[in-house]
């Protein structure tokens, strides 16, 4: 899924009778956005029940169109009981590399138009980017609704927990275990109670409830990069060595991509040799935050570029046209099952430090 929230701080419809100026942000979401690209490719597929995903054994759904889901098929469902539910589905392998191509000409399109607008993963129309967000959900899957400024509260309320972002199984089981199973339960429970057992996130729980919401669109910027270099004491061409070291960089601004919640579509490596001589080379990727995905695109830039044998003075690893958790990445994984795989990785690292945690090949010989 691609989603752009549109910033009209200046925007007055026709039904708003106000005093003043009201802001309003829009969530355009491009739903079932794999699908679309391959009905764009191939329009015969258009009105069919289409999975998209891995093979029908071992695979999973990474997305699928209306027409399947009317069968029960869903995203991160196992490939196997998808067809047995919809076993006449048109399975597509999916094409690498299209779907990051057509999700920058899409925000070539919105760039060009909006005014202020953020990549953030139907459409909806409210006065905050939490409301706007499920607004648009509730939507789907082709209509649009507004929220009128006043109405987040009532809007949120008959709406079950888990519709709020951020809210996943351990939260929402929690919450049922406190008897909480619409945000509207959460709106009049006392947040004392949620912050005793949920912490912040339970006290942040409690304001959404309220429709309360004060984060800014911020501008998308594709220059927008995270990198790391290091300038080695004694120059070397000890290629174990290098390796390992393009390992760890891509580690830490792998983490760093993590903690900010984005997502990496170019990858860069530069090379500095002793006479200050420095060459780099890029690549655009699908875009993801997983190291396993990262390196082999920094190990292949490092062959591509390194001239054999000469030492190294400096290598440094960039990661650029960062945009955030809600574009998709890999299709041929099950995402949530790697998301949670980093998330644990990231909480140890945060808990005990950076270097807590680390591949071992970035392990120095001698060094525990």
């Amino acid at each position: 899924m691609v989603a752009f929230l549109l910033y009209a701080k200046y925007l007055f419809l026709p039904s708003l009778c106000m005093h003043k100026p009201q802001r309003y942000i829009a969530h355009f979401d491009l739903d079932s956005f794999f699908v679309s690209v391959e009905v764009l490719n191939d329009p015969s597929l258009k009105g069919k029940p289409v999975i998209v995903g891995g093979s029908r054994e071992r695979g999973v759904v990474a997305a699928c169109s209306y027409e399947a889901r009317k069968f029960g098929v869903h995203s991160a469902m196992p490939m196997k009981k998808a067809m047995q539910l919809c076993p006449n589905a048109i399975l597509v392998r999916g094409t690498r590399g299209e779907y990051s191509k057509f999700s920058r000409w899409v925000t070539e399109i919105i760039a060009a138009k909006a005014p202020l607008f953020e990549k953030a993963s139907a459409f909806g129309l409210a006065s905050n980017k939490l409301i706007a967000k499920i607004a648009t959900d509730e939507a789907k899957p082709n209509g649009y609704l507004l929220v009128q400024p006043g109405m987040e509260k009532e809007f949120l309320a008959p709406l079950p927990v888990n519709k709020i972002p951020g809210v996943g199984e351990s939260t929402f089981t929690t919450l049922k275990e406190m008897g909480i199973k619409l945000i509207g339960d959460i709106a009049k429970h006392p947040i004392d109670e949620l912050e005793k057992r949920l912490g912040k996130w339970g006290a942040d729980l409690w304001r959404k409830s309220q429709g309360l919401h004060f984060s800014e669109v911020h501008p998308y910027h594709e220059a927008k990069s995270i990198s790391t270099e290091n300038t080695f004491e004694e120059n070397t061409n000890n290629i174990e060595f290098l390796l390992s070291e393009l390992v760890r960089m891509t580690e830490k601004v792998a983490y760093e991509l993590r903690q900010d919640q984005m997502l990496t579509g170019c990858v860069a490596v530069k090379i500095r040799y002793p006479n200050f001589e420095t060459t780099s080379r890029q690549t655009t990727i699908n875009y993801t935050f997983s190291d396993d995905e990262l390196i082999p695109v920094v190990i292949d830039l490092f062959h591509k570029l390194y001239r054999k044998g000469t030492p190294v003075r400096l290598l440094g690893v960039r990661l650029s046209e960062l945009t955030n958790h809600a574009v998709q990445g890999s299709l041929f994984e099950n995402r949530e099952k790697k998301t949670n795989l980093y998330k644990a990785i990231d909480d140890v690292k945060n808990k005990f430090g950076k270097d807590f945690l680390q591949k071992g090949r970035t392990i120095r010989k001698g060094k525990e």
